[in-house]
């Protein structure tokens, strides 16, 4: 089901260029035709400017559902490969409107880049990429995407966890539905310039998962002291020590400006199994429920993964 229908967005993306707007729904806005709802600061005419960036070879792509880890993986690859921080791809301005005092590559340009955006809404040249995909098991996930809805002024909202969960189990989550998001990217890239990474493995072993990492982008030559090196200054605590300001893949991130005024810290735990605390046995069910529904082939693909039991 999440196949098929991702196909089909695609196609009505290319057949109704016109139709790309935004509508405004509670909490953020949502696309037409495609029905994904996005943040706020993606609007219309970044979506078609999207679309037609040349995707270099060369540059690299940490692709995710929100809230599995990418900021995480940023701080890492922009260290050991030597590369400067970059806005998520979807935030970058287009290279015609560069911002005065900040980072911007242009058009082509190989980089390190963060990115959310599902699928079907990339370039056709993004399967000339390499990409890293990033996935979480779905209960953590909601729980943290509930902390980051939460935090900034500029998403509004006001929702309890409960209408979170909600909110997930329908597929009407920031950026789409979860698994329909895995789904399109795992079907639409080439196997050899693909990579699946749980952020369970990270935290399991992180040198030994950022070692299959760097040998799938062709870096094996990099020393494993110098990556371990790296995984210990990218810990969780050190991160969250850092100033609040700096957040990996978002440069004109302006740290508390952008916050509530009662908002915790942009990094929350950085924990697996942490939903056993936070959710209710109706969110669990719910949670249960939306896996249950799942086409079955993907469903297997994740339990296969280990995304889900």
């Amino acid at each position: 089901r999440h196949l098929r229908r991702s196909s089909h967005l695609a196609d009505e993306m290319r057949k109704h260029p016109s139709a790309i707007k935004t509508v405004a729904v509670p909490f953020w806005h949502t696309m037409s035709p495609c029905g994904v709802i996005l943040p706020a600061f993606i609007g219309p005419n970044n979506l078609a400017e999207i679309r037609s960036r040349d995707i270099s070879p060369d540059d690299v792509f940490i692709s995710s559902y929100p809230k599995a880890g990418s900021t995480w993986m940023k701080t890492m690859l922009m260290s050991l490969l030597e590369l400067p921080d970059i806005p998520m791809f979807c935030a970058m301005p287009p290279p015609s409107v560069p911002q005065p005092g900040e980072p911007c590559p242009t058009s082509g340009t190989p980089g390190v880049y963060k990115e959310h955006l599902p699928f079907h809404l990339m370039p056709e040249t993004i399967t000339s990429a390499r990409v890293i995909y990033l996935i979480r098991d779905p209960r953590d996930t909601v729980v943290s995407l509930h902390h980051h809805l939460s935090l900034f002024k500029m998403d509004g909202y006001e929702g309890s966890l409960r209408d979170t969960v909600k909110l997930f189990s329908e597929g009407r989550g920031q950026f789409g539905d979860w698994a329909q998001h895995f789904a399109e990217w795992s079907s639409g890239m080439p196997p050899d310039r693909f990579l699946i990474i749980r952020y369970e493995e990270l935290l399991a072993d992180c040198t030994v998962t950022m070692e299959t990492i760097m040998r799938f982008l062709g870096r094996g030559d990099i020393p494993r002291d110098r990556i371990t090196k790296v995984v210990e200054e990218s810990r969780f605590e050190r991160m969250r020590e850092r100033d609040l300001s700096f957040v990996p893949g978002c440069p004109s991130f302006r740290g508390r400006a952008m916050l509530r005024e009662d908002a915790p810290h942009f990094l929350r735990e950085g924990k697996s199994g942490s939903w056993r605390r936070h959710l209710v046995m109706e969110d669990v069910e719910l949670m249960g429920e939306y896996v249950a529904s799942l086409n079955p082939r993907l469903r297997e693909s994740l339990q296969r993964l280990k995304v889900i039991a």
